[in-house]
């Protein structure tokens, strides 16, 4: 899985404005090709995206039958089975592992897309891009708009600014963008759940089932998942999707979370049998510990390292 020489240089000074970032707060705008600088922005100008005003985001529009199957193919043609991800597996792998954690939580068709496709300019963790941001209207012709603005947000936006805001030491919620700096309060529930979802799903694709007590990884994955159901719920007071995003919370709090609980913790007795309380009471000291242990962890490196269950 050997990058170009071009490419390797731009993950190497991805890297580089990665750890520039986290040691010393500098946006790493600069390490994007000239090109590319001016589209990493969230305000209007060549984006438009305006993602302080907007409040609603079509969530659940209609997607083309053979999207995934285009999609697919796109991003390999880019690259995506030559790139390495964690744990050795080609990243192609990862974005679909991520498409069907969200497919498990319940999501609707676009944002499945949207995680099958969620590193595509690259992210805060993660310095590989298989689409430069001057490109964006090639993901756009097989996500839409919507599906597209999922991706872009995601990729550009703070993955430890994100999880500090989940773990609710900034309200309201405000996303830190890693490229420009920009801090903006974002205004739609609809949004900021579905992208915690695609967080959520993105922490569990890469982790394993263990024995016993759950890990601080998953246990902040749960609290995400959790939030997102949350965040959801407050969207449907006022979308024109109200009913859509209220099952979609439900599906989250009564399937996506006991499922994704049973499926990371090991059974010492392999013919014993889930409880519904004890399912309940695993999930909940799971959160608790995970939540408690990353908001006393005050260097962002080592918060977000636990969090991803780098660190374990």
């Amino acid at each position: 899985m050997e990058l170009r020489a071009l490419d390797a240089l731009a993950f190497a000074l991805g890297v580089v404005a990665r750890a520039m970032w986290y040691a010393l707060g500098a946006p790493g705008g600069w390490c994007l090709p000239r090109g590319d600088r001016a589209r990493a922005s969230w305000g209007g100008g060549a984006n438009g995206l305006g993602l302080g005003t907007m409040r609603e985001c079509g969530l659940f529009e209609r997607v083309s039958v053979d999207a995934e199957a285009t999609l697919g193919a796109l991003l390999r043609a880019r690259g995506s089975n030559a790139m390495a991800h964690v744990n050795g597996c080609a990243l192609d792998a990862h974005l679909r592992r991520v498409e069907e954690e969200l497919g498990r939580f319940g999501a609707p068709a676009i944002a499945r897309l949207a995680g099958a496709a969620h590193s595509a300019y690259g992210s805060e963790l993660y310095p590989g891009t298989l689409v430069r941001l001057r490109d964006r209207r090639v993901l756009r012709e097989v996500l839409g708009d919507v599906g597209e603005m999922l991706v872009f947000v995601y990729g550009t936006a703070s993955q430890r600014a994100w999880y500090r805001a989940t773990l609710g030491e900034t309200r309201p919620f405000v996303a830190v963008n890693f490229y420009t700096g920009e801090r903006v309060e974002i205004q739609s529930d609809a949004l900021v759940g579905i992208v915690t979802l695609m967080h959520a799903a993105d922490i569990i694709a890469v982790l394993n089932p263990t024995r016993g007590a759950l890990s601080t990884a998953v246990g902040f994955a749960l609290h995400l998942m959790s939030v997102a159901a949350e965040t959801l719920r407050a969207a449907s007071k006022t979308s024109s999707d109200g009913k859509a995003l209220e099952s979609l919370a439900r599906t989250i709090e009564d399937v996506g979370l006991d499922e994704v609980t049973k499926r990371m913790a090991i059974l010492s007795d392999s013919s014993a049998t889930w409880r519904p309380e004890d399912v309940r009471d695993l999930r909940e000291r799971a959160v608790a510990r995970a939540v408690a242990r990353l908001r006393s962890t005050r260097s962002d490196a080592i918060m977000v390292m636990r969090a991803t269950g780098v660190l374990s």
